[in-house]
């Protein structure tokens, strides 16, 4: 197929969130890269900032696609999630010649500077409570959620295996400004 899929989840999550896809469609010849955004699994210690998202895209991109070589067309697809998706839109901006196309994934709540009351105060309360929560509160609160049938197994083990990081929760929000 010699296309790239590069793949970016969403907050709180890592990596590891989107190994099913990527293994699934290995077997049909697609190249993914997993990567983990700032402030999350492998990178959990660095600042999550739009920039530091861009920086770790374009590193990732040319470490493992090389640099863009002039007159060649793009193969590579950008694949966000959540909170990977809305970082989606600056992250295309600022790569966009790195890119053929985009699949952005729950990222249909206007969340932007020109959103209306009922987002403004759930991403206010949000934020005041991502100041409180630890990594095991958030994951007992969702865990909990979670009935022990087989597609809520699936589901959790596909969401939560790779683990959570909301250490920089409160980044995440003025991300979304």
């Amino acid at each position: 197929k010699n296309i790239t899929l590069v793949w970016v989840h969403g907050g709180g999550a890592s990596r590891a969130l989107f190994r099913p896809h990527a293994s699934a469609l290995a077997r049909m010849g697609y190249t993914s890269i997993l990567l983990d955004l700032p402030g999350h699994g492998t990178q959990v210690d660095k600042r999550l900032t739009l920039e530091s998202c861009v920086g770790t895209v374009r590193y990732i991109l040319n470490r493992r696609c090389g640099k863009v070589k002039e007159g060649k067309p793009s193969r590579i697809i950008y694949v966000g999630a959540s909170l990977g998706a809305y970082i989606g839109f600056y992250i295309l901006e600022k790569l966009n010649d790195r890119f053929a196309g985009a699949v952005l994934l729950n990222c249909g709540q206007n969340v932007g500077p020109d959103c209306g009351r009922k987002s403004k105060a759930g991403i206010w309360l949000l934020r005041k409570l991502s100041g409180n929560l630890t990594n095991k509160t958030s994951m007992g609160a969702m865990m909990s959620l979670l009935n022990r049938s087989n597609a809520d197994y699936h589901i959790g083990e596909c969401n939560f295996a790779g683990g959570m990081f909301f250490q920089q929760g409160s980044a995440w929000f003025w991300l979304l400004r």
